[in-house]
């Protein structure tokens, strides 16, 4: 049976026949993976964080609770028109074919040649310093902080960031280059961004990591061959909770 959308309301409980169209959805969705061969040099990700539960959630909080960690990130400044795609374990960002590269202010440590775009990793509430590297693991233990730091602060709202400056395109004698434009379905240029946030007495209260991919037209919508597998396994993942669910309802 194919999958039919539910509009849900706010406070609505999830029913049996909800999750069992939940359900049909994900078979719809598993049935239509492509079969990639695995060719990319890229490291596989970490390990997927565990699923928030859903036993006892009204829609809306559960709703909330899946799409958390697209809050922990955000792409600034980038050129007009670009297209950021913040997934589970990826940001994916796609600078127009048509942009007009101009030269930055750079900073000191910066090429004045290259193109920088900014991406910002949000702090929990009580941390008061990080490590970050680009990297899976962090290897560079020196410890940051908020206030006084041209690579991190705090907004007008209170929430503080860590930005890193990652660069986007180069110029080659009168000629930009994005760096995008090598990505394609099999293979994305990008990195590995590690942080991990401490309190006050420096002890260790999160971290995150995640892929920072820059994209193309060509490959924008597509998903990493390394990836699918891991799709997979989170999709078997959900069904085993589902039938849980069911079991109790």
């Amino acid at each position: 049976m194919a999958y039919n959308k539910k509009t849900w309301k706010s406070k609505e409980l999830i029913t049996k026949d909800a999750l069992n169209n939940i359900e049909n959805g994900i078979n719809d969705l598993y049935n239509e993976l492509p079969n990639y061969a695995l060719k990319t040099d890229i490291p596989d990700m970490p390990e997927i964080p565990e699923m928030p539960s859903m036993e006892g959630l009204a829609t809306e909080e559960f709703v909330n609770k899946m799409f958390m960690a697209n809050e922990k990130f955000k792409v600034s400044h980038a050129p007009e028109g670009t297209i950021v795609d913040y997934r589970e374990k990826e940001v994916r960002v796609m600078c127009p074919a048509d942009t007009e590269w101009t030269l930055q202010n750079s900073g000191e440590n910066a090429d004045p040649n290259k193109y920088y775009i900014g991406f910002k990793a949000y702090a929990p509430e009580n941390a008061m310093s990080f490590k970050e590297d680009l990297a899976r693991t962090i290897a560079d233990e020196t410890m940051c902080f908020f206030e006084n730091n041209e690579f991190a602060g705090i907004e007008e709202d209170g929430r503080k960031y860590s930005i890193i400056w990652l660069p986007a395109a180069v110029l080659n004698e009168s000629e930009w280059n994005y760096y995008g434009k090598k990505s394609n379905t099999n293979k994305f240029i990008g990195w590995f961004y590690s942080v991990e946030w401490f309190d006050k007495n420096g002890d260790l209260i999160g971290s995150d990591c995640i892929r920072i991919n820059l994209s193309n037209e060509d490959c924008h919508g597509a998903i990493e061959s390394h990836l699918i597998n891991e799709l997979k396994a989170e999709i078997a993942e959900l069904r085993a909770i589902i039938e849980e669910l069911k079991k109790n309802n």
